[in-house]
């Protein structure tokens, strides 16, 4: 929030206190992004100390980045697109286990089923029988006194209750089946899997590594532009940007680096030191 502070000191301040922390190693991977963004912001700011400020932070940015000597984005999607075939892979062979597990136990619960329906069938044949004889006479005895219980009902009901609950099984068998590979990741047992786990973190740390490359190249063309500032401080960080982008393998830095040629021939000592500088690093 302060970074939009009233004062440009205390936005310059801001910049300078992520400046340290990053010095020091004390900011996660996952905030890289984050903090690259901020220092984009404010290459646009009124002010040219905390402009300056803002160069001098995505330049300290690429110096302490836990993504390598290398910032290159292609290299970035090509190993995205590795971990994400793995991932792929991975789930396939998993649900392909899931459902052959599921379908294990499902020949024994329609041979249970089957000789339950067969013993039930025998038996009332058997009831039939026996009962025949009994249905005349329990017929005539009950013609005036009519019996209104609910029994058949009741029985009736709990068949539909049997059946809607075969059916459910039957539909969550099938569900696994037709499950796409999003939704059955989402499964507790499947996130819980410390394969899946690992490859979703290189693919969620790939994705931060593209993000601030993204930024980074996205700011070149505005600190391009401060090489023409009046404020020999603000073109001196620009041109240490620009010779780290080129370290890095970011994209567009030889195109970026052209510009500070002419600077070897600028009127101020400062600046033409900065340039050699700035060429030797290189």
């Amino acid at each position: 929030e302060r970074k939009h502070d009233i004062s440009p000191y205390t936005r310059a301040a801001i910049l300078k206190v992520w400046h340290t922390l990053l010095t020091n190693d004390a900011v996660p991977v996952r905030r890289f992004s984050s903090i690259a963004e901020i220092a984009y912001d404010r290459l646009h700011d009124k002010a040219a100390a905390v402009r300056k400020a803002s160069i001098a932070l995505m330049t300290v940015l690429m110096d302490h980045n836990p993504y390598g000597s290398s910032l290159d984005h292609l290299a970035f999607m090509q190993q995205k697109v590795i971990l994400e075939n793995k991932l792929t892979e991975h789930l396939t062979n998993m649900k392909i286990a899931f459902i052959a597990t599921q379908n294990k136990s499902k020949p024994t619960t329609t041979t249970t089923a089957t000789a339950t329906v067969t013993v039930a069938k025998d038996v009332e044949t058997e009831e039939n029988k026996k009962t025949e004889t009994k249905m005349e006479t329990e017929l005539n005895d009950n013609e005036d006194d009519v019996d209104s219980e609910s029994t058949p009902v009741e029985d009736a009901d709990a068949v539909k209750k049997e059946d809607a609950a075969e059916v459910e099984e039957e539909e969550e068998e099938e569900g696994y089946e037709d499950m796409g590979l999003d939704a059955f990741a989402l499964l507790p047992e499947i996130m819980e899997d410390n394969t899946v786990q690992a490859l979703k973190k290189g693919i969620d740390y790939c994705d931060s590594g593209l993000e601030m490359i993204r930024i980074l190249v996205q700011a070149t063309p505005k600190i391009n532009s401060m090489l023409k500032s009046k404020s020999s401080l603000e073109v001196i960080e620009g041109m240490k940007f620009i010779a780290r982008t080129v370290n890095f393998n970011i994209r567009g830095s030889l195109k970026s680096f052209k510009c500070t040629l002419p600077l070897v021939f600028h009127t101020e000592a400062s600046i033409r030191d900065a340039a050699i500088l700035c060429f030797r690093n290189v």
